[in-house]
């Protein structure tokens, strides 16, 4: 079972989820993680040079 507490993740026994949950974490949906490490990686990307500016040479 996956679980999420900010941005640490931990996969762990479903037994020792009511352990956890005291700690602060919550189980995480594997598509919601999908998405959320999507979402990341698009916020990561550079940005593409403006074409309207000249390249140094």
């Amino acid at each position: 079972m996956l679980i999420q507490k900010d941005g640490i993740f931990r996969n762990i026994d479903e037994r020792r989820l009511p352990e956890y949950k005291s700690k602060g974490f919550d189980a995480v949906n594997v598509v919601d993680k999908i998405v959320a490490e999507e979402e990341s990686k698009e916020e990561k990307q550079p940005k593409a040079p403006n074409k309207n500016t000249k390249a140094k040479e």
